[in-house]
């Protein structure tokens, strides 16, 4: 049933829309609005109306280096200080860039997309859930609502229930090869991103090691 998980990165519409955008933020319009103001700098919504978009796009795009610039500014790592000025190691300020990956069926529907608090690193949980050997469901540990993976002889159930309280919980039922392909395409995507990631660094920060330091810490991994 599975046959992607897609890496996406999340575009805060405050970033990237016009000036007005939050009045159609829940309307009918919303949708056609956002698109325009991706489309502009040549990506695409992930979904309509989404926040995310597609790892892949970004990989060797334009629109990357703004990305970068936005998530060092005001960081608070070194050579990009915090609102009160404050600056520590990479290691203790930079996080990965929000987003997540989001699981799509053979059909191209999508089953899954991440929500609040999802990340790139979000990539380790759902590896690890794939070597899980206990009994019990394992609990990812991604954002906000309640993930789960189940193990039998075959497959791996999927169980998603929301963050609210009296949400509908939905499962999706994958085989162990689907699910395992899936996640050595996701982690190919991610490090595509993150060469391309690297080769912005390189430019900004003219100092190969830490570029190559932060570039991990971005893509999680």
């Amino acid at each position: 049933m599975c046959a992607a998980l897609v890496p996406l990165v999340e575009f805060e519409p405050c970033r990237w829309a016009d000036p007005a955008y939050d009045q159609f933020i829940g309307t009918d319009e919303w949708a056609a609005v956002w698109k325009t103001a991706l489309n502009r700098v040549g990506i695409e919504p992930f979904t309509p109306g989404s926040w995310h978009v597609r790892a892949a796009q970004l990989a060797g795009s334009s629109v990357l280096q703004r990305v970068v610039e936005q998530a060092l500014d005001g960081s608070g790592i070194v050579g990009f200080p915090d609102d009160e000025g404050e600056e520590d190691e990479d290691g203790e300020r930079l996080l990965a860039l929000n987003g997540g990956y989001a699981l799509v069926d053979a059909d191209g529907n999508v089953l899954f997309e991440p929500g609040c608090c999802c990340d790139l690193s979000d990539l380790a949980s759902w590896q690890e859930a794939a070597t899980h050997d206990g009994d019990d469901p394992y609990r990812l540990t991604i954002g906000h609502g309640v993930y789960s993976v189940s193990r039998s002889a075959r497959d791996f159930l999927i169980s998603i229930a929301p963050e609210r309280v009296g949400g509908e919980v939905t499962t999706f039922r994958v085989t162990h090869d689907e699910f395992r392909l899936a996640l050595r395409e996701a982690s190919a995507i991610r490090e595509e991103l993150r060469q391309s990631i690297l080769r912005v660094l390189r430019d900004l920060l003219n100092d190969d090691r830490r570029a190559v330091t932060m570039s991990r810490i971005l893509v999680g991994g």
